[in-house]
Order: C-alpha cells, then structure tokens, then sequence
C-alpha cells in the first residue's frame, strides 16, 4: 500500500504546465471533470510517461495482447492487422515488431506522429500504417480489409458499441479474428461515454452476447492463454492487479 500511495501522490505536468498527481489524473478519468480525462491524450509525451509507469505498465500489457493476437494470426506473419485506438503505438509497434503489418488508428494527429516517430527510431516504418480516423464513425477502410483487429483500450471511449462492432466485423476478412482485452477499470469511463449511459453492458459476460450478436464465433479460452503467458513471462507480462484484464478472442464469421 505504501508503493501505491508513492505512485499516486507522483506529480508531472500536463499540457497546461500545472503540476498534477497521478491520484488526480485517475479521478479525472473516472468523473470525466471538464473533459480533462483526455488531457494526456492530447500531448503523446505525456501520454508514453504515465503509460510506461509503474502505474500502468502499458508496454507489459501490449506484449500479453501481442501474446494472445499472435496465436490467432490467420496467414501467420502475413496477416494485415487493424489496431484501434492506437494511440502512440505502444501495441502497434509491438505487433510491428514481431513483423506483423500494422495500421494503427487513432483520433488524435499528435498522438500518431510520435507513433511514426517512434517506428522510424526503431526501423518499423515500413511496417506501420498511421490512419487518423474516428471509431465511432465508419471506419475509412474496404471491406475484409483485416485479417485481425485488436484494441488495448478503446472500449471505452465507444460511443455505440454495436456499430462498432459491426464496423470490426466489416473490415475483417471472413475466419479473421478480433482480439479484445475487458476491463474492470473502464466500467465507469464506458458508461459515461457510451450512448447508453449507465444501462451500456460493461462486463465480459455482456461483451461476449454484443460480440456474437454482431457475427462473429467466440472463443472462450483466450483469457486462460493470457494468464498463461503472464505467469510464463511474469518480468515482461507483468501489470498491476487492478489494470488486468480478461480476453475475448473471436471469429468473423460470413
């Protein structure tokens, strides 16, 4: 309790220069207080520092999501993956780096120049796709486009969930999978942000029925496979124990 409590009470600035514990940044992204929950969004730096901390630990989690992604490649490492919400592409440039074509998504320009950024330092341009778009408009790609989609955490910002899973479910070839990690976490932030409101479906269970009502097969035992991973590569896999997440791995069916 005590290493949380230092973590929490930890300062940086944010866009605006005025100094902020990261105990107010959660709070922000739990009420929503003034729109400020998209502060970090909004200045990529920012953004990687709380996402590489102890916080967080966002690059462990891409390698777990990478993990469970990777057994579900339809044509193995010529499979076009869709990462959604991709920010500053801390799981793009993972799957990137497994030499996995990617075409990293995100709403933010700011966000995706440092992802282009940081895939040129690492050798990945060619690897990486950068497209600025919106989720919660139709997606500005061909049908069957995809032969896997994954997202970290955009559930959350999802507006119509149904759509955009329909949107998912088009872009993708048929026998194409879609990753998505669940949070326990992002009940709060999804319920606000969501058309629906308190009545949006947030837990795995009513994930799974709004996934197999928009066309695809499910398969139940991706989240044993993560946890097999994280305990396999405890170092590198690792993520606190409130920012774990459970997985639904499913096929787009015709």
């Amino acid at each position: 309790m005590a290493i949380l409590a230092r973590i929490m009470s930890e300062q940086y600035p944010t866009p605006n220069k005025k100094q902020k514990t990261r105990a107010s940044i959660l709070i922000d992204y739990l009420i929503g207080r003034d729109g400020h929950e998209l502060d970090t969004y909004r200045d990529p730096e920012l953004y990687d520092k709380g996402a590489h901390s102890h916080l967080y630990r966002r690059d462990n989690l891409a390698r777990g999501v990478a993990d469970v992604a990777e057994q579900h490649m339809p044509h193995g490492h010529k499979t076009k993956v869709l990462d959604i919400g991709a920010g500053t592409g801390i799981l793009s440039l993972e799957l990137a780096g497994r030499d996995y074509p990617v075409t990293a998504m995100d709403l933010f320009a700011s966000q995706l120049g440092r992802l282009s950024k940081k895939a040129e330092d690492q050798g990945l341009t060619d690897k990486v796709t950068p497209v600025e778009a919106d989720m919660n408009c139709e997606f500005p790609f061909e049908d069957g486009e995809f032969g896997t989609v994954v997202s970290l955490r955009a559930n959350r910002y999802v507006k119509n969930f149904g759509h955009w899973l329909g949107e998912a479910h088009r872009v993708m070839e048929p026998g194409g999978t879609l990753v998505l990690p669940v949070f326990a976490v992002d009940i709060v932030p999804w319920k606000r942000n969501s058309d629906e409101g308190i009545y949006q479906p947030t837990s795995r269970n009513a994930v799974i029925r709004a996934i197999l009502d928009s066309g695809f097969e499910v398969d139940e035992q991706a989240s044993v496979r993560y946890s097999q991973s994280v305990n396999q590569n405890l170092g590198q896999r690792d993520v606190p124990f409130y920012y774990k997440p459970s997985f639904v791995v499913a096929e787009a069916q015709q």
